[in-house]
């Protein structure tokens, strides 16, 4: 169903000449894929490295914390991109377990993504859910 939508939009967009946009949402689900394959990967450097602020400010995850989490899923939900192509919000669901409890849970995230038109890259606002 993700598929059929998203190849929708990318064909209403391409016929009216969105070229540009088309580009800009294909980045966005490759940045969001890439994401979420760091993640469930335990690159948490390679996902580090996609939250960062309008200002420039990187956000540092709490290694220590995560030593003991195991990602297995990074689920979207939905996702609304303003007009502008320049700003998404994307909610969904990480799946994981602490290595100390052996447990499935489930983190619920509402992340804001946001497009630098300098560096053609997507990049997320904030930090990580809590993993209790």
């Amino acid at each position: 169903m993700r598929i059929i939508i998203c190849s929708a939009l990318v064909l209403l967009l391409t016929a009216c000449g969105g070229g540009s946009s088309t580009k800009r949402l294909e980045s966005l689900e490759e940045a969001i894929n890439h994401y979420a394959q760091a993640m469930r990967w335990g690159r948490y450097d390679d996902a580090e490295a996609f939250h960062m602020s309008r200002d420039g400010q990187r956000y540092q995850f709490n290694l220590e914390g995560l030593e003991s989490v195991r990602i297995t899923g990074y689920a979207v939900r939905e996702r609304q991109l303003n007009d502008n192509l320049v700003e998404a919000e994307v909610a969904g669901e990480y799946s994981y377990f602490n290595t100390s409890y052996g447990t499935l849970r489930h983190a619920p995230f509402q992340q804001k993504w946001w497009y630098n038109t300098e560096s053609k890259r997507w990049f997320v606002e904030g930090g990580l859910p809590e993993f209790k």
